[in-house]
């Protein structure tokens, strides 16, 4: 029965799940491509940016969705954001939670590249073939 028992705690969830997981995405000994063809918001987002390269969609937004619920970004979002984009874009997507294009995304340094929709998945998967057969840009 929905709504039974004590309130989800988020805190808890994050602790339990969401950071753990930033801390092994990170942790991996091998490149992590991630593909994202859709609306990348919240955690999801974060997770994303979290991968080594990021590949996006033209369609693609990534949102800070945080302050529309009253929140800070978490799964490491307050550590990854201005790092990746500088300490006044970091604030502004906090705490505007305002949609980033991909094309936008890209040009910031939040991610590697904006492809056509059409073409993400085979790039991305052409380059996890190219990480999985030990090939990296002017070391082969």
């Amino acid at each position: 029965m929905a709504g039974s028992g004590p309130p989800r705690d988020l805190g808890q969830s994050l602790e339990n799940f969401y950071n753990p997981l930033v801390r092994r995405l990170r942790a991996l000994p091998f490149p992590v491509v991630a593909a994202v063809n859709g609306t990348a918001a919240g955690a999801g987002a974060n997770i994303a940016l979290h991968c080594d390269i990021v590949l996006a969609g033209r369609s693609a937004r990534f949102v800070q969705a945080f302050a529309k619920i009253g929140l800070v970004p978490d799964s490491g979002g307050t550590w990854l954001l201005p790092r990746l984009v500088g300490a006044a874009r970091a604030r502004g997507l906090a705490l505007l939670a305002e949609p980033l294009s991909a094309e936008t995304a890209q040009e910031w340094g939040l991610i590697w590249k904006a492809v056509d929709d059409d073409r993400l998945m085979a790039e991305a998967e052409a380059m996890c073939l190219q990480f999985a057969k030990g090939r990296r840009s002017g070391l082969d």
